[in-house]
Protein backbone atom coordinates (compact mmCIF):
# COMPACT_ATOMS: atom_id res chain seq x y z
CA UNK A 1 0.00 0.00 0.00
CA UNK A 2 1.14 3.24 -0.93
CA UNK A 3 -0.53 6.62 0.05
CA UNK A 4 -0.59 9.29 -2.80
CA UNK A 5 -1.67 13.15 -1.67
CA UNK A 6 -3.79 15.23 -3.96
CA UNK A 7 -2.22 18.16 -5.57
CA UNK A 8 -5.47 19.61 -5.45
CA UNK A 9 -5.84 21.33 -2.34
CA UNK A 10 -8.63 24.45 -3.44
CA UNK A 11 -11.92 25.19 -5.12
CA UNK A 12 -15.34 24.31 -4.42
CA UNK A 13 -16.26 21.23 -2.31
CA UNK A 14 -18.86 19.95 -5.10
CA UNK A 15 -15.59 19.46 -7.28
CA UNK A 16 -13.51 17.19 -5.23
CA UNK A 17 -16.49 15.38 -3.37
CA UNK A 18 -17.92 14.47 -6.91
CA UNK A 19 -14.99 13.53 -8.05
CA UNK A 20 -14.48 11.14 -4.67
CA UNK A 21 -18.40 9.79 -5.09
CA UNK A 22 -20.22 10.62 -8.54
CA UNK A 23 -20.90 7.31 -10.73
CA UNK A 24 -20.08 9.58 -13.79
CA UNK A 25 -16.95 11.75 -13.87
CA UNK A 26 -16.33 14.11 -16.94
CA UNK A 27 -13.02 14.14 -17.75
CA UNK A 28 -10.53 15.91 -20.64
CA UNK A 29 -8.88 12.57 -22.33
CA UNK A 30 -7.33 12.15 -25.64
CA UNK A 31 -8.05 15.59 -25.94
CA UNK A 32 -11.77 15.86 -25.65
CA UNK A 33 -13.93 15.92 -22.64
CA UNK A 34 -15.08 12.54 -21.90
CA UNK A 35 -17.40 10.66 -19.14
CA UNK A 36 -15.66 8.11 -17.61
CA UNK A 37 -18.35 5.67 -16.32
CA UNK A 38 -16.78 4.57 -12.91
CA UNK A 39 -18.22 0.58 -12.25
CA UNK A 40 -18.37 -0.84 -9.60
CA UNK A 41 -19.71 2.64 -8.31
CA UNK A 42 -17.54 4.50 -5.66
CA UNK A 43 -18.88 3.85 -1.78
CA UNK A 44 -18.70 6.06 1.15
CA UNK A 45 -17.35 4.47 4.11
CA UNK A 46 -17.79 7.32 6.81
CA UNK A 47 -18.77 11.21 6.93
CA UNK A 48 -21.67 13.17 5.82
CA UNK A 49 -20.55 15.13 2.28
CA UNK A 50 -22.84 17.53 3.13
CA UNK A 51 -21.26 18.33 6.50
CA UNK A 52 -17.88 18.10 4.78
CA UNK A 53 -18.93 20.65 1.74
CA UNK A 54 -20.41 23.10 3.67
CA UNK A 55 -17.10 23.42 6.33
CA UNK A 56 -14.87 23.48 3.04
CA UNK A 57 -16.74 26.07 1.30
CA UNK A 58 -16.93 28.29 4.84
CA UNK A 59 -12.98 28.28 4.94
CA UNK A 60 -11.55 31.45 3.34
CA UNK A 61 -7.74 30.43 3.36
CA UNK A 62 -6.25 29.57 0.04
CA UNK A 63 -5.71 25.68 0.97
CA UNK A 64 -9.40 24.64 1.94
CA UNK A 65 -9.41 20.83 1.82
CA UNK A 66 -6.34 17.84 2.09
CA UNK A 67 -7.11 14.30 -0.04
CA UNK A 68 -5.13 11.41 0.44
CA UNK A 69 -5.34 8.23 -1.17
CA UNK A 70 -4.55 4.69 0.27
CA UNK A 71 -3.51 3.01 -3.07
CA UNK A 72 -3.84 -1.09 -2.41
CA UNK A 73 -1.68 -3.01 -4.75
CA UNK A 74 -3.94 -6.54 -6.57
CA UNK A 75 -2.65 -8.83 -4.16
CA UNK A 76 -2.99 -6.41 -0.58
CA UNK A 77 -6.82 -6.94 -0.84
CA UNK A 78 -8.93 -9.57 -2.20
CA UNK A 79 -11.75 -7.22 -3.89
CA UNK A 80 -14.35 -10.22 -3.65
CA UNK A 81 -13.46 -10.63 -0.14
CA UNK A 82 -14.18 -7.01 0.54
CA UNK A 83 -17.52 -6.76 -1.57
CA UNK A 84 -18.78 -9.71 0.68
CA UNK A 85 -17.19 -7.37 3.53
CA UNK A 86 -15.20 -10.23 5.23
CA UNK A 87 -14.41 -9.38 8.55
CA UNK A 88 -10.48 -9.95 8.12
CA UNK A 89 -10.41 -7.72 5.25
CA UNK A 90 -12.69 -4.66 7.41
CA UNK A 91 -10.77 -5.15 10.11
CA UNK A 92 -7.44 -4.07 8.38
CA UNK A 93 -8.84 -1.38 6.38
CA UNK A 94 -10.93 -0.13 9.32
CA UNK A 95 -7.44 -0.19 10.83
CA UNK A 96 -5.72 1.54 8.03
CA UNK A 97 -8.47 4.49 8.27
CA UNK A 98 -8.81 5.08 11.94
CA UNK A 99 -4.31 5.30 12.37
CA UNK A 100 -4.63 7.69 9.37
CA UNK A 101 -6.59 9.64 11.25
CA UNK A 102 -4.91 9.72 14.07
CA UNK A 103 -1.39 10.57 12.44
CA UNK A 104 -3.69 13.31 10.45
CA UNK A 105 -4.52 15.16 13.52
CA UNK A 106 -1.84 14.11 15.72
CA UNK A 107 -2.59 15.39 19.16
CA UNK A 108 -6.15 17.16 18.63
CA UNK A 109 -9.05 16.50 20.66
CA UNK A 110 -12.01 14.70 19.10
CA UNK A 111 -14.53 17.52 19.36
CA UNK A 112 -11.38 19.89 17.13
CA UNK A 113 -11.55 17.56 14.70
CA UNK A 114 -13.28 18.64 11.30
CA UNK A 115 -15.71 16.23 9.76
CA UNK A 116 -14.15 13.76 6.88
CA UNK A 117 -15.88 11.29 4.59
CA UNK A 118 -13.83 7.83 3.20
CA UNK A 119 -15.07 6.84 0.07
CA UNK A 120 -13.76 3.72 -2.21
CA UNK A 121 -13.00 3.35 -5.76
CA UNK A 122 -13.15 0.25 -7.16
CA UNK A 123 -12.96 0.61 -11.04
CA UNK A 124 -9.72 1.06 -11.08
CA UNK A 125 -9.53 -3.07 -10.57
CA UNK A 126 -8.12 -2.84 -7.36
CA UNK A 127 -8.96 -1.41 -4.03
CA UNK A 128 -8.30 2.68 -3.30
CA UNK A 129 -9.27 4.23 0.13
CA UNK A 130 -10.12 7.94 -0.51
CA UNK A 131 -10.00 10.27 2.57
CA UNK A 132 -10.70 13.90 2.18
CA UNK A 133 -10.67 16.33 5.66
CA UNK A 134 -11.13 20.08 5.27
CA UNK A 135 -7.91 21.89 6.00
CA UNK A 136 -8.83 23.25 9.50
CA UNK A 137 -9.52 22.42 13.17
CA UNK A 138 -12.01 23.75 15.43
CA UNK A 139 -10.71 26.20 17.75
CA UNK A 140 -12.98 27.38 20.84
CA UNK A 141 -13.77 30.76 21.23
CA UNK A 142 -14.96 32.91 24.54
CA UNK A 143 -18.56 33.01 23.54
CA UNK A 144 -18.22 28.82 23.60
CA UNK A 145 -18.45 28.66 19.53
CA UNK A 146 -15.82 26.87 17.67
CA UNK A 147 -14.71 28.45 15.05
CA UNK A 148 -12.13 26.67 12.13
CA UNK A 149 -8.71 27.87 12.08
CA UNK A 150 -6.04 26.94 9.13
CA UNK A 151 -4.37 23.24 9.94
CA UNK A 152 -2.52 21.27 7.30
CA UNK A 153 -2.29 17.25 7.85
CA UNK A 154 1.15 17.35 5.37
CA UNK A 155 2.70 20.12 5.56
CA UNK A 156 5.83 20.74 3.17
CA UNK A 157 8.31 19.28 5.89
CA UNK A 158 11.27 16.50 6.08
CA UNK A 159 9.87 15.63 10.17
CA UNK A 160 6.04 15.17 8.33
CA UNK A 161 7.46 13.10 5.44
CA UNK A 162 8.91 10.85 8.03
CA UNK A 163 5.47 11.24 9.90
CA UNK A 164 3.71 9.84 6.81
CA UNK A 165 6.49 7.39 5.72
CA UNK A 166 6.36 5.93 9.42
CA UNK A 167 2.58 5.42 9.17
CA UNK A 168 2.91 3.57 5.79
CA UNK A 169 5.37 1.24 6.88
CA UNK A 170 3.50 0.60 10.12
CA UNK A 171 0.24 -0.65 8.14
CA UNK A 172 2.01 -2.31 5.91
CA UNK A 173 4.20 -3.99 8.31
CA UNK A 174 1.44 -4.94 10.10
CA UNK A 175 -0.77 -6.43 7.90
CA UNK A 176 1.64 -7.81 5.17
CA UNK A 177 0.71 -5.44 2.33
CA UNK A 178 3.30 -4.70 -0.95
CA UNK A 179 5.68 -2.30 0.77
CA UNK A 180 6.72 0.29 -1.69
CA UNK A 181 10.29 1.11 -0.46
CA UNK A 182 10.96 -2.41 -0.60
CA UNK A 183 14.18 -3.53 -3.15
CA UNK A 184 12.05 -5.98 -4.19
CA UNK A 185 9.32 -3.96 -5.19
CA UNK A 186 10.92 -1.10 -6.99
CA UNK A 187 9.66 -0.43 -9.60
CA UNK A 188 11.45 0.00 -13.40
CA UNK A 189 10.32 3.90 -13.54
CA UNK A 190 8.42 5.93 -11.76
CA UNK A 191 6.84 9.42 -11.97
CA UNK A 192 5.01 11.86 -9.69
CA UNK A 193 2.17 10.52 -8.17
CA UNK A 194 -0.20 12.47 -9.53
CA UNK A 195 0.91 11.85 -12.85
CA UNK A 196 0.85 8.21 -12.42
CA UNK A 197 -2.53 8.55 -11.77
CA UNK A 198 -2.98 10.18 -15.13
CA UNK A 199 -1.44 7.77 -17.33
CA UNK A 200 -3.17 4.86 -15.39
CA UNK A 201 -6.67 6.54 -16.04
CA UNK A 202 -5.20 7.65 -19.98
CA UNK A 203 -4.36 3.53 -20.30
CA UNK A 204 -8.22 2.67 -19.39
CA UNK A 205 -9.55 5.23 -21.19
CA UNK A 206 -8.05 4.01 -24.26
CA UNK A 207 -8.72 0.37 -23.29
CA UNK A 208 -12.04 1.35 -23.48
CA UNK A 209 -11.86 3.23 -26.39
CA UNK A 210 -10.27 0.70 -28.62
CA UNK A 211 -12.93 -1.82 -27.23
CA UNK A 212 -15.62 0.18 -28.37
CA UNK A 213 -14.43 0.73 -31.42
CA UNK A 214 -13.31 -2.23 -32.66
CA UNK A 215 -14.84 -5.03 -34.60
CA UNK A 216 -16.41 -6.44 -31.21
CA UNK A 217 -13.73 -9.02 -31.05
CA UNK A 218 -10.81 -6.41 -29.88
CA UNK A 219 -8.50 -8.30 -32.21
CA UNK A 220 -8.73 -5.20 -34.86
CA UNK A 221 -9.06 -2.28 -33.56
CA UNK A 222 -9.49 1.59 -34.67
CA UNK A 223 -6.32 3.45 -33.80
CA UNK A 224 -8.65 6.49 -33.60
CA UNK A 225 -8.62 6.30 -29.28
CA UNK A 226 -4.78 6.48 -29.70
CA UNK A 227 -4.41 9.39 -31.79
CA UNK A 228 -6.09 11.37 -29.10
CA UNK A 229 -2.69 11.27 -26.95
CA UNK A 230 -1.05 13.96 -29.61
CA UNK A 231 -3.09 16.25 -27.22
CA UNK A 232 -2.27 15.22 -24.24
CA UNK A 233 0.56 16.96 -21.67
CA UNK A 234 3.41 15.78 -22.60
CA UNK A 235 4.63 14.64 -19.20
CA UNK A 236 1.96 11.86 -19.54
CA UNK A 237 3.34 10.90 -22.72
CA UNK A 238 6.49 10.93 -21.82
CA UNK A 239 6.15 8.74 -18.53
CA UNK A 240 4.12 6.25 -20.57
CA UNK A 241 6.50 5.65 -23.33
CA UNK A 242 9.64 5.35 -20.48
CA UNK A 243 7.17 2.35 -19.04
CA UNK A 244 6.33 0.92 -22.29
CA UNK A 245 10.17 1.13 -23.00
CA UNK A 246 10.87 -0.95 -19.55
CA UNK A 247 8.49 -3.57 -20.73
CA UNK A 248 9.99 -3.84 -23.67
CA UNK A 249 13.09 -5.16 -21.99
CA UNK A 250 15.31 -2.46 -21.00
CA UNK A 251 18.10 -2.93 -18.48
CA UNK A 252 19.98 0.21 -18.05
CA UNK A 253 19.57 3.83 -17.99
CA UNK A 254 21.09 4.61 -21.20
CA UNK A 255 18.92 1.98 -22.98
CA UNK A 256 16.13 3.57 -21.83
CA UNK A 257 17.06 6.97 -22.97
CA UNK A 258 18.47 6.19 -26.17
CA UNK A 259 14.74 4.13 -26.85
CA UNK A 260 12.95 7.61 -25.31
CA UNK A 261 15.01 9.70 -27.87
CA UNK A 262 12.26 9.66 -30.94
CA UNK A 263 9.78 10.49 -28.06
CA UNK A 264 11.78 13.37 -27.04
CA UNK A 265 12.59 14.77 -29.96
CA UNK A 266 8.90 14.50 -31.60
CA UNK A 267 7.77 16.43 -28.29
CA UNK A 268 11.18 18.92 -28.12
CA UNK A 269 12.04 18.15 -24.98
CA UNK A 270 15.76 16.69 -24.13
CA UNK A 271 17.42 15.58 -20.68
CA UNK A 272 17.57 18.41 -18.74
CA UNK A 273 19.68 16.50 -16.05
CA UNK A 274 21.27 12.95 -14.80
CA UNK A 275 21.49 12.35 -11.43
CA UNK A 276 22.84 9.15 -9.26
CA UNK A 277 19.50 7.64 -8.46
CA UNK A 278 16.94 9.83 -11.61
CA UNK A 279 17.24 11.73 -14.57
CA UNK A 280 15.10 14.96 -15.64
CA UNK A 281 13.25 15.80 -18.57
CA UNK A 282 12.46 19.58 -19.89
CA UNK A 283 11.06 21.19 -22.72
CA UNK A 284 14.09 22.36 -25.15
CA UNK A 285 12.76 25.92 -24.96
CA UNK A 286 11.99 26.42 -21.15
CA UNK A 287 8.66 27.87 -21.65
CA UNK A 288 7.05 26.92 -19.89
CA UNK A 289 9.43 25.79 -17.06
CA UNK A 290 8.23 22.64 -16.29
CA UNK A 291 9.99 19.51 -15.99
CA UNK A 292 9.72 15.82 -15.27
CA UNK A 293 11.75 13.77 -13.06
CA UNK A 294 11.53 10.01 -13.19
CA UNK A 295 12.79 7.58 -10.43
CA UNK A 296 13.36 4.00 -10.60
CA UNK A 297 15.22 0.96 -10.65
CA UNK A 298 16.45 1.55 -14.70
CA UNK A 299 16.34 5.35 -13.82
CA UNK A 300 19.55 5.04 -11.35
CA UNK A 301 23.00 4.81 -12.67
CA UNK A 302 23.94 1.47 -12.03
CA UNK A 303 20.59 -0.35 -11.39
CA UNK A 304 20.96 -3.85 -9.70
CA UNK A 305 18.81 -6.75 -8.74
CA UNK A 306 17.75 -6.38 -5.02
CA UNK A 307 20.00 -8.46 -2.68
CA UNK A 308 19.37 -10.56 0.25
CA UNK A 309 21.06 -8.47 2.85
CA UNK A 310 19.03 -5.22 1.33
CA UNK A 311 15.48 -7.13 1.69
CA UNK A 312 16.71 -8.29 5.10
CA UNK A 313 17.44 -4.70 6.30
CA UNK A 314 13.90 -3.29 5.03
CA UNK A 315 12.25 -5.69 6.78
CA UNK A 316 14.11 -4.46 10.14
CA UNK A 317 13.20 -1.06 9.02
CA UNK A 318 9.38 -2.34 9.01
CA UNK A 319 9.63 -4.08 12.77
CA UNK A 320 10.90 -0.52 14.02
CA UNK A 321 8.04 1.25 12.01
CA UNK A 322 5.29 1.68 15.13
CA UNK A 323 7.93 2.85 17.45
CA UNK A 324 9.00 5.38 14.84
CA UNK A 325 5.31 6.82 13.93
CA UNK A 326 5.09 6.96 17.89
CA UNK A 327 7.64 9.40 18.29
CA UNK A 328 7.33 11.23 15.17
CA UNK A 329 3.49 11.66 16.20
CA UNK A 330 4.17 12.90 19.54
CA UNK A 331 6.44 15.67 18.11
CA UNK A 332 3.65 16.74 15.24
CA UNK A 333 1.20 16.57 18.76
CA UNK A 334 3.66 19.08 20.69
CA UNK A 335 3.87 21.57 17.42
CA UNK A 336 0.11 21.32 17.40
CA UNK A 337 -0.18 21.77 21.23
CA UNK A 338 2.16 25.30 20.74
CA UNK A 339 -0.19 26.41 17.58
CA UNK A 340 -3.45 26.03 19.30
CA UNK A 341 -3.07 25.57 22.99
CA UNK A 342 -4.52 23.25 24.88
CA UNK A 343 -7.96 23.50 24.30
CA UNK A 344 -7.44 22.22 20.70
CA UNK A 345 -4.29 19.80 21.05
CA UNK A 346 -3.02 17.72 24.01
CA UNK A 347 0.55 15.41 24.40
CA UNK A 348 -0.64 11.69 25.10
CA UNK A 349 3.54 10.58 26.03
CA UNK A 350 1.74 6.49 25.74
CA UNK A 351 0.80 6.69 22.21
CA UNK A 352 1.10 3.83 20.16
CA UNK A 353 -0.08 2.67 17.27
CA UNK A 354 -0.30 -1.29 18.16
CA UNK A 355 -3.63 -1.37 19.99
CA UNK A 356 -5.36 0.46 16.64
CA UNK A 357 -3.63 -2.01 14.18
CA UNK A 358 -5.36 -4.67 16.12
CA UNK A 359 -8.40 -3.76 17.22
CA UNK A 360 -9.71 -0.47 15.34
CA UNK A 361 -12.12 1.64 16.96
CA UNK A 362 -15.50 1.40 15.95
CA UNK A 363 -15.95 4.01 12.87
CA UNK A 364 -18.04 7.00 13.50
CA UNK A 365 -21.14 6.88 10.72
CA UNK A 366 -22.75 9.94 9.16
CA UNK A 367 -25.95 10.66 10.63
CA UNK A 368 -27.44 9.56 7.35
CA UNK A 369 -25.69 6.29 6.74
CA UNK A 370 -26.31 4.86 10.07
CA UNK A 371 -30.28 5.73 9.36
CA UNK A 372 -29.76 3.57 6.34
CA UNK A 373 -27.91 0.84 7.81
CA UNK A 374 -30.96 0.82 10.49
CA UNK A 375 -33.38 1.26 8.04
CA UNK A 376 -32.27 -1.80 6.67
CA UNK A 377 -32.11 -3.84 9.11
CA UNK A 378 -35.94 -2.83 10.31
CA UNK A 379 -36.53 -3.62 6.74
CA UNK A 380 -35.32 -6.88 6.64
CA UNK A 381 -37.20 -7.48 10.29
CA UNK A 382 -40.33 -6.52 9.22
CA UNK A 383 -40.33 -8.32 5.34
CA UNK A 384 -39.23 -11.62 7.41
CA UNK A 385 -42.43 -11.01 10.02
CA UNK A 386 -44.65 -9.94 7.27
CA UNK A 387 -44.00 -13.40 5.20
CA UNK A 388 -44.70 -15.46 8.18
CA UNK A 389 -47.89 -13.20 8.95
CA UNK A 390 -48.67 -14.15 5.32
CA UNK A 391 -48.22 -17.67 5.32
CA UNK A 392 -49.83 -17.67 8.96
CA UNK A 393 -52.97 -15.83 7.00
CA UNK A 394 -53.21 -18.43 4.61
CA UNK A 395 -53.26 -21.37 6.50
CA UNK A 396 -56.37 -19.95 8.51
CA UNK A 397 -58.05 -19.31 5.53
CA UNK A 398 -57.65 -22.39 3.98
CA UNK A 399 -58.55 -23.74 6.89
CA UNK A 400 -62.30 -21.75 7.34
CA UNK A 401 -62.69 -22.79 4.26
CA UNK A 402 -63.02 -26.23 4.80
CA UNK A 403 -59.37 -27.43 3.99
CA UNK A 404 -59.02 -30.12 6.51
CA UNK A 405 -62.30 -31.36 5.57
CA UNK A 406 -61.66 -32.38 1.78
CA UNK A 407 -58.65 -33.72 3.14
CA UNK A 408 -60.30 -36.07 5.35
CA UNK A 409 -62.55 -37.09 2.55
CA UNK A 410 -59.80 -37.22 0.06
CA UNK A 411 -58.34 -39.97 2.47
CA UNK A 412 -61.78 -41.89 3.02
CA UNK A 413 -61.80 -42.12 -0.92
CA UNK A 414 -58.47 -43.71 -1.20
CA UNK A 415 -59.40 -45.55 1.41
CA UNK A 416 -62.16 -47.16 -0.10
CA UNK A 417 -60.51 -47.76 -3.29
CA UNK A 418 -61.09 -51.54 -4.33
CA UNK A 419 -57.71 -53.43 -4.33
CA UNK A 420 -55.21 -52.97 -7.23
CA UNK A 421 -54.86 -55.49 -10.04
CA UNK A 422 -51.23 -56.56 -11.57
CA UNK A 423 -51.03 -58.95 -13.86
CA UNK A 424 -47.56 -60.50 -14.26
CA UNK A 425 -46.68 -62.52 -17.16
CA UNK A 426 -44.50 -65.90 -16.26
CA UNK A 427 -44.12 -68.15 -19.21
CA UNK A 428 -47.08 -69.18 -20.46
CA UNK A 429 -49.09 -68.11 -17.70
CA UNK A 430 -50.55 -65.37 -16.56
CA UNK A 431 -50.35 -64.63 -12.46
CA UNK A 432 -52.92 -62.10 -11.02
CA UNK A 433 -52.07 -61.16 -7.87
CA UNK A 434 -53.75 -59.14 -5.54
CA UNK A 435 -51.94 -55.70 -3.39
CA UNK A 436 -53.94 -54.74 -0.80
CA UNK A 437 -55.50 -50.89 -0.26
CA UNK A 438 -54.61 -50.88 3.31
CA UNK A 439 -50.85 -53.03 3.28
CA UNK A 440 -48.71 -50.74 5.15
CA UNK A 441 -45.31 -53.28 4.51
CA UNK A 442 -42.23 -52.20 3.34
CA UNK A 443 -42.15 -51.03 -0.08
CA UNK A 444 -39.59 -53.80 -1.84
Amino acid sequence: MIQVWSRYTSGPAHRVIGYLLDDTVPVVMGGRREHIVRDPAPELLRGDPRVVARTIDALETKRRYRCATLSFARDDVDIEKWRRRDPEAVRRIDAAIELWRETAFAGIVPNARPPMIVSTHLHVGRLEVNLLVPSCVMVPTPMDRRVPRAYNPHPPLSASRALWTAYEDAVNGAFGWRDPRDPGNLSPVRGPSWLEKRAAALDRWIEARVDEEGDGTGDTPDPKPAAGLDQEDPRVRLLRATKSIARGGATSRDALLSGLDPTLTDLGWLVDEVRDDAFVLAPQDGVPPVSLMLHGALCEASPTPPCPVAIAAREQVLATAPDRLAAAWRMRAEDNLRLYGSSVARVDRSFDPRPILRVPATPILSAGLALCRIAKTLLDRIAGIAGRVAVRDALTGWAAQGGFADVRRAFADLAGTPPIVLRQATGSETQVLHVAADDDAPAP
